[in-house]
């Protein structure tokens, strides 16, 4: 089931994602803008997240998924693996590209997050522009714009996050 969704991950949108992450991040490293290439380069990440589960939404190829895979919990959890194979390695080399160790983590939890609230609003626009004013505008004057969020606090916030969405798409229609 993991391998048939990262198949499925194959999509333009998500390349250009990756590709826009890395660039925006190799930018700012040159420029030597500290934790901006994790912090900007999230943008990215989260349109990974909200476009690889929306797509069989917009295309209604989720009833095709559901037919062949009619156990929902397995399936969105397996999509929500594939997501994490796909993003990790490009969350590397950004944080490479940026010299900032924790921002793996913190890429890839992000994308997960992403995936959830994606999952839970089925639509591409209101969650991107969701998540987007949630991380850049109203996250910055909740906390200090330097650090990253505690890695404990941050993989707490995305355990809720499947876990909500996880419970959401089993009970609802596709």
């Amino acid at each position: 089931m993991i391998k048939a969704e990262i198949l499925k991950l194959n999509l333009p949108a998500i390349i250009l994602a990756l590709i826009g992450a890395l660039g925006v991040s190799g930018l700012l490293a040159f420029a030597k803008a500290g934790l901006a290439p994790v912090i900007y380069a999230q943008a990215g990440f989260i349109v990974l997240g909200v476009v690889a589960v929306t797509s069989e939404y917009q295309g209604r190829q989720i009833y095709v998924t559901l037919t062949a895979m009619p156990r929902r919990v397995t399936q969105h959890l397996s999509k929500l693996v594939a997501l994490s194979i796909v993003a990790a390695p490009t969350a590397v080399l950004v944080v490479l590209v940026g010299r900032v160790s924790e921002g793996a983590v913190y890429l890839v939890l992000t994308t997960l997050i992403s995936a959830s609230v994606a999952s839970v609003v089925r639509r591409s626009i209101p969650a991107v522009a969701g998540l987007l004013i949630y991380y850049f505008i109203i996250s910055p004057l909740l906390h200090d714009r330097t650090s990253l969020p505690g890695t404990i606090g941050y993989v707490m916030w995305t355990v809720l996050a499947v876990g909500i969405s996880t419970a959401l798409f089993r009970l609802r229609d596709a």
